[in-house]
């Protein structure tokens, strides 16, 4: 019997994807796990090139559905995931003053930004075109 299975339901199998996420939350439950733990658990050394954020959105979405009545997962956004039990209070994690770091590509580069905004750059030099 996996540590996992402590957390799920009764003749529930979790796929490959969904055991080591559960392994992982389980790991640190009550903790903050962020996605980027999840996707080094999923994929290894290998996570940035095969990175997915629908790949980690189903499987939290699955695992979900087969966890115990008395656990739950809770999702605090841009920061990642929370396993506990139902009935504990994690309201100072919630209010916790974490670092929140915006995605990459979010704010682009300067030399993007004064290479858009130079009207030489124009594709329709005389402007946008008359229908």
């Amino acid at each position: 019997m996996k540590l996992a299975d402590s957390i799920i339901q009764e003749d529930v199998r979790l796929t490959f994807s969904e055991d080591k996420v559960a392994q992982l939350l389980l790991t640190y439950i009550n903790k903050i796990v962020t996605r980027d733990d999840i996707a080094k658990a999923l994929w290894g050394n290998r996570w940035i090139e095969r990175y997915s954020e629908y790949m980690i959105d189903k499987t939290i979405y699955r695992l979900r559905k087969k966890l115990l009545n008395d656990y739950k997962i809770t999702t605090l956004r841009k920061r990642g995931y929370i396993l506990s039990k139902q009935n504990e209070d994690l309201t100072s994690l919630f209010k916790e003053a974490l670092p929140v770091k915006d995605s990459q590509g979010i704010t682009p580069p300067l030399h993007y930004l004064e290479y858009m905004n130079d009207k030489k750059n124009y594709i329709f030099s005389s402007g946008p075109r008359k229908y």
